[in-house]
């Protein structure tokens, strides 16, 4: 609910609001989301499902300042055999919400066609919860986790193409990398300490909207 919460909040804010402060795109993102590890090894949550909302304001500056609201989930079931304890099932879910605020600079951007590329700050909140029997500490017994999270601020960098048509419609694709950790403890990395593990990657997908 929090994330579709957020999600709504910034449509709301570009259709109600700044069409009186400037000009501007509402997007919509839908796409993959490769983390830049392999999120637990072992339990290929390499990729997920990612879909977001994003506004570029135009202030006539050189740059468009830009906000984007982007949320990725997995979740992938298991089966673990050790000989010293016997076979437990679980099941492990993984969601970030990341927030991008930063500038873009549209080539032609009067044209029907505009590349872009923008950078900025990457705010990513990463949730993971694990049911069934899971292991609770380093070195195993079974445990069930309801919920472990961590946030943290780092950067991210796109780049794009806008095609517009009927004035006021957008269709185009974006890909961005963004870069942070979480924190975890010793619970869900099976075999593996407590540590940071990288919560950014490679975003890739389309987008369509409205321009005002």
């Amino acid at each position: 609910m929090r994330r579709l919460t957020i999600l709504i909040g910034l449509v709301a804010l570009a259709l109600l609001g700044t069409p009186l402060l400037a000009a501007g795109d509402v997007n919509v993102f839908l796409g993959q989301k490769a983390f830049s590890e392999d999120l637990l090894d072992d339990f290929d949550l390499d990729k997920a499902f990612e879909y977001g909302a994003g506004v570029a304001l135009d202030f006539e500056w050189p740059v468009m300042l830009t906000l984007d609201v982007l949320m990725a989930s997995d979740d992938e079931s298991f089966t673990y055999y050790d000989r010293g304890i016997g076979i437990y099932e679980y099941e492990l879910e993984v969601e970030t919400t990341e927030i991008h605020l930063g500038a873009r600079y549209a080539f032609l951007k009067e044209g029907k066609i505009q590349p872009y590329v923008g950078a900025g700050v990457a705010y990513v909140q990463a949730d993971f919860s694990c049911e069934g029997e899971c292991f609770a500490s380093f070195r195993g017994g079974p445990s069930n986790i309801d919920f472990v999270d961590d946030s943290d601020v780092g950067f991210f960098a796109d780049a794009g193409v806008l095609f517009r048509f009927a004035e006021h419609f957008n269709v185009g694709v974006d890909v961005r990398w963004s870069d942070a950790s979480a924190e975890l403890e010793p619970s869900i990395l099976r075999g593996s300490p407590p540590g940071d593990v990288d919560t950014g990657g490679l975003h890739y997908g389309v987008t369509f909207g409205y321009h005002w």
